[in-house]
């Protein structure tokens, strides 16, 4: 059984081409597409609730060298608002450009995602981001 959070390679293409570049190093060597915000566990969306595939939305893959995706920083509130910063604006230049097209689950991610982003930052942040 797949992932119903595992990212559709499809839209991937779409937006990042055939090989992602890191979005800290600028890399594209050994790249990982990260959940910013995870698959939606630890939010308390098991594998087999409907709402995990709100977590496959483009808006929420950062892709990522492997030692950079590894790093303990990687799962702290600013670094996953600033990747998820970075995820929506080349989602963003993707739609502008007419490579991609927004579905349900992007919009329910993008929801999500500000409402966690109100959540888990400070107001400082929140208001810069």
């Amino acid at each position: 059984m797949s992932d119903p959070a595992a990212f559709n390679r499809q839209d991937i293409l779409r937006i990042y081409g055939e090989r992602p570049c890191c979005f800290i190093t600028n890399l594209h060597s050994f790249v990982d597409l990260h959940h910013a915000v995870s698959r939606g566990f630890e939010h308390g969306v098991r594998p087999k609730n409907k709402e995990r595939k709100m977590f496959s939305s483009v808006f929420n893959c950062a892709p990522l060298q492997r030692n950079v995706h590894n790093s303990p920083l990687i799962n702290q509130p600013l670094m996953r608002a600033l990747l998820l910063q970075t995820a929506r604006k080349h989602v963003m230049n993707a739609v502008g450009c007419g490579s991609y097209e927004l579905n349900d689950h992007d919009r329910a991610f993008l929801l999500f995602s500000d409402e966690w982003i109100r959540d888990n930052l400070p107001p400082l942040f929140t208001n810069a981001i």
